[in-house]
């Protein structure tokens, strides 16, 4: 049962049926409890984290994270080790704790480095670049990004790319080099269309919005149409919101 609740979970984390998939997690938790194998357990908990921290409360996400590492560290599985750093180093960023946070990502990059496999590790390099970038640290992120998408080329990896450009489409806006932004937020539309993952789709739709809207109101308003579209068709809340500003772009 812990496994078929972790694989619905992945199908739902997709599509963003964030309540289901709140059940789906607690269910796999039980269950994996109930094995009394801490790697199992580990996982469940680092699942559950994930969709708390995705509904915001990130108190109870931080907590599911930090139980979830001694039993990483007791299974001896240092590749999981560096994503619960790298997720503790978001939540606490997020939270106001930059100090702390730093200190996660940090070490996530050395475990990385040291144990992973390569498209782990450049999974680690691009979550890295985006706390970086959330922290103003740019050009870092930068450079840790470029460094994710050449080891994620060689591989042939192109669904693990796409995240990557959206974080390079976030540094390059925030930097105000918004064609820059802008060709990096189309190739990971590209690619997150290629793959089906509607709800990564949505957040891209309405960054593509954010970077033209000021000098190309069409794309802008047909950029957030398109992502009100789709967050309807998965029942996501933020639709709602989004249809008075969407409105708010036509002449």
């Amino acid at each position: 049962m812990w496994r078929f609740a972790g694989i619905i979970g992945d199908h739902l984390d997709k599509t963003g049926l964030w309540p289901e998939l709140r059940a789906a997690g607690a269910a796999a938790l039980v269950c994996a409890e109930r094995t009394g194998d801490p790697r199992r357990t580990a996982e469940a908990l680092r699942g559950l984290a994930r969709v708390h921290a995705g509904l915001r409360d990130y108190g109870t996400a931080i907590e599911l994270m930090a139980a979830a590492m001694p039993l990483f560290v007791e299974v001896d599985d240092q590749q999981s080790l560096a994503r619960q750093h790298l997720g503790s180093a978001w939540l606490r960023a997020t939270a106001g704790r930059p100090a702390a946070a730093a200190l996660h990502a940090d070490r996530t990059l050395s475990i990385s480095r040291r144990d992973a496999r390569p498209d782990d590790v450049a999974a680690v390099l691009n979550g890295v670049g985006w706390f970086e970038a959330r922290q103003g640290r740019f050009e870092a992120a930068i450079g840790h990004c470029r460094e994710a998408l050449g080891i994620l080329s060689g591989l042939g990896m192109r669904r693990a790319q796409a995240d990557t450009w959206d974080t390079l489409g976030f540094v390059n806006r925030r930097l105000g080099r918004y064609r820059e932004a802008l060709a990096s937020y189309r190739r990971a539309l590209a690619l997150h269309r290629e793959f089906g993952n509607r709800a990564a789709e949505a957040a891209t739709l309405r960054s593509i919005a954010s970077v033209t809207r000021s000098h190309d109101v069409p794309t802008a308003r047909k950029a957030l149409d398109e992502a009100v579209e789709i967050l309807r068709e998965l029942g996501h809340p933020a639709a709602g919101r989004m249809v008075p500003v969407a409105d708010s772009q036509r002449p």
